[in-house]
């Protein structure tokens, strides 16, 4: 196999684990690379996807009531765990900037291989 095969299919893998980690939220996952690899992104993808997917759909379910109550229920059921104060204050900002991306009606990077309904339903939730 010569170098440009493994390039494709390293990043075929790497775009089949993204997909994974933006779709799969019946058991928790471990996300392990090195530095610069984008973890912090593919984490705040995750937390997003959940919320405004399948965390949203449950809470909803199981609950119902306003789109803050719901919002409220989904927000407390979500861990994420850093290394650092560092990371996570940058998790934060990113998570505060993904947001604002769906209320301007956009998904934000990452979340095109999720699994979410019409931007238009995200930006409501």
């Amino acid at each position: 196999m010569g170098q440009t095969e493994r390039f494709l299919a390293l990043r075929e893998q790497d775009t089949k684990t993204r997909t994974l980690a933006v779709t799969e939220f019946s058991r928790p996952l471990l996300v392990e690379a090195g530095a610069g690899t984008g973890k912090t992104a593919l984490l705040v993808a995750r937390i997003l996807s959940w919320s405004l997917g399948p965390g949203w759909e449950q809470a909803e379910a199981e609950a119902g009531g306003s789109a803050q109550d719901i919002a409220g229920r989904v927000a407390s059921g979500v861990v994420a765990i850093t290394f650092t104060e560092k990371a996570a204050a940058e998790m934060g900002t990113r998570l505060a900037e993904g947001l604002a991306t769906v209320l301007a009606g956009k998904l934000p990077h990452g979340l095109e291989l999720a699994q979410l309904p019409v931007p238009e339903v995200c930006r409501e939730r």
